[in-house]
């Protein structure tokens, strides 16, 4: 026997045996002191109780922005709406010689013709003035903040929307991975994995025969001493989902998506509720902490003034009315909390976003998280460098380790590291060229189970996986 045989055997004993001390051994009789995997996974399982999903396609940053911050809007809605809909959202005091029916009148008029705020200790401004100080958001405050939540579950739909179009169809991998997560842990992994060696070569076989148009970006030689007719295109940046780059790019547009949207939102709340200076959450907070009331800062003022113009036997009479607004005591710790809600957001989701670029920006980094999970599960040696760039290179590609890094968030490192040691097993006892199931199944560190052949083949056959 040649000695690369024997380290291969070796290599593929110590395997065996790591996993059989991780996953639980494959056989009929499992002794007391053999340590099984599906504790762990139930473990896991149980911290997301509750949740619809045990899988996700997101981090935390995203599930901040489409999750909870649309739960928050609407929350505020349901609050808002309650004092507006179900109590009285505005009370005027009306001279003595209005009726019942005119004092109806007059508070409906001012809550739609909108208000303006005059300190009471002043006289009351022109009627240029005038104009200029209404107060035209609160009747408006429901429908700002559904627009606002739909506005954070936008990119979420986008994401969903277009990952179904991916080479993996990831939401397809999502559901079948939910399928198998009441069977043992080493099962489930052997069935994902293979679908994604399924994908995989499919990807391979439609770039082959399919031109499919793409965004190609020229990278020009930038700091070069060599004349400009010498200066060639150096390399092509394809994008596209043949060439394993498209999940990762959709995301980072999302995570872009996600930070522009809660700039546009700043920027919003400065408009409407602000006034000529910027940073009005920092403001209302420090008017606050002085104890500078509304009366005098104006922020969100509880008492302003409506002016209402009637006519009696042929001449018109202007009357100016006091009128409280108590839905603005709700609007300005709503909106205060909001405003410091979105700061805190656009750093956490930028911070997510550079971590993703740090992770899997380079080659030197995905080789490296790959690396990691194969040496936890003894699946290389020292002489593997060679052939484990080419399976993070080639073969994964970014959105291979991408959908790693995603499997480590939703369901732990320990789950990760089994599917990238499965995929590195189907890797290295696959041919070049046509992969037959029985040779995968063969080659499996974890046998899968009978009873999914049929179910398997269906799943491997069917064109609407891409």
């Amino acid at each position: 026997m040649a000695k690369g045989e024997i380290r291969n055997t070796n290599l593929n004993n110590q395997r065996g045996a790591n996993l059989e001390n991780v996953f639980g051994s494959s056989g009929q009789g499992k002794s007391d002191g053999d340590f099984d995997c599906n504790f762990l996974w139930n473990i896991n399982k149980l911290g997301k109780w509750g949740s619809r999903h045990l899988r996700s396609d997101d981090d935390m940053a995203d599930r901040l922005n489409y999750k909870v911050s649309s739960l928050l809007m609407f929350g505020f809605i349901s609050l808002i709406g309650l004092r507006q809909y179900v109590g009285k959202p505005i009370q005027c005091w009306i001279p003595q010689e209005f009726t019942r029916g005119w004092e109806e009148y007059s508070e409906n008029y001012c809550w739609v013709a909108s208000t303006y705020f005059a300190p009471i200790s002043e006289k009351l401004p022109s009627k240029v003035d005038r104009q200029k100080r209404l107060i035209g958001y609160y009747q408006w405050a429901p429908i700002i903040l559904a627009i606002q939540g739909f506005l954070f579950y936008m990119p979420y739909l986008i994401w969903k929307s277009c990952s179904y179009y991916s080479i993996y169809n990831l939401p397809k991998l999502i559901s079948l991975t939910e399928e198998n997560l009441d069977s043992e842990a080493s099962k489930s992994i052997v069935f994902t994995a293979r679908y994604i060696d399924l994908c995989i070569q499919r990807q391979r076989k439609l770039k082959k025969s399919s031109s499919s148009q793409c965004i190609k970006t020229a990278c020009y030689k930038s700091f070069s001493w060599a004349k400009p007719k010498n200066c060639v295109i150096s390399q092509h940046i394809h994008i596209g989902r043949l060439y394993g780059n498209f999940l990762i790019s959709l995301y980072c547009f999302v995570k872009l998506l996600y930070i522009g949207n809660i700039i546009g939102q700043l920027y919003l709340m400065e408009r409407i509720f602000g006034s000529s200076k910027s940073f009005f959450g920092i403001r209302i907070l420090m008017d606050l902490i002085k104890g500078m009331e509304w009366h005098h800062s104006g922020n969100f003022p509880r008492v302003t003034f409506c002016d209402i113009e009637t006519k009696k036997l042929g001449k018109n009479y202007l009357y100016t009315v006091q009128c409280v607004l108590p839905m603005n005591i709700f609007l300005e710790k709503i909106y205060l909390f909001l405003w410091f809600w979105h700061i805190a957001l656009v750093i956490i989701t930028s911070t997510s976003l550079f971590w993703w670029f740090i992770k899997l920006g380079t080659l030197g980094r995905r080789l490296k998280t790959i690396r990691k999970y194969l040496q936890f599960q003894n699946a290389i040696g020292d002489t593997d460098k060679s052939t484990t760039r080419k399976f993070v290179a080639k073969y994964l590609q970014i959105d291979g380790v991408f959908l790693v890094h995603m499997m480590a968030l939703s369901d732990g490192e320990l789950v990760a590291a089994g599917m990238v040691a499965e995929l590195w097993n189907i890797y290295r006892h696959k041919g070049v060229e046509i992969y037959s199931t029985d040779k995968v199944i063969k080659n499996s560190l974890i046998q899968i189970p009978d009873c999914r052949e049929e179910k398997w083949n269906q799943i491997m056959w069917n064109d609407d996986i891409v």
